[in-house]
């Protein structure tokens, strides 16, 4: 599941939601509330991530 990093344009505090495609899309539908200043003006950032496989590479 990915991490999804936003940001309250009223108080600037960093929010973290770890959720589905579809449970994120439904939720920045509904609009996100700030735990901080329960203010609504909430938007995302881009953050870093890192990709893990499970494949192993094959040593030639």
């Amino acid at each position: 599941m990915p991490t999804y990093v936003l940001r309250c344009r009223s108080c600037d505090e960093r929010i973290e939601l770890t959720l589905h495609l579809d449970e994120y899309e439904k939720k920045m539908r509904g609009g996100v509330e700030c735990p901080k200043c329960h203010g609504r003006a909430v938007t995302p950032e881009i953050a870093s991530f890192e990709v893990k496989t499970a494949r192993k590479t094959a040593s030639w």
